[in-house]
């Protein structure tokens, strides 16, 4: 996927979130996760799109490491 299209998939999670904000966490050209923002949904000032997006993979890879990885945020 390009750069372009990763954005636009960003953009349309954003538009899920409660704040205009969404991420798309890519590896070997594949969407790994896609997350928005929930700070006012969860009540936590930290639930941004981006860490939403990063507990979500090293929850789902069962690892902190993210190497190799590429974040696109919106």
């Amino acid at each position: 996927m390009s750069p372009e299209e990763l954005m636009r998939i960003a953009l349309a999670e954003a538009k899920q979130g409660d704040a205009p904000f969404g991420a798309v966490i890519v590896k070997d050209g594949e969407i790994a996760i896609a997350a928005h923002n929930t700070v006012k949904r969860d009540r936590d000032p930290s639930a941004h799109a981006e860490v939403n997006a990063i507990r979500l993979l090293t929850k789902k890879l069962n690892s902190t490491s993210l190497e190799g990885y590429t974040l696109y945020s919106s």
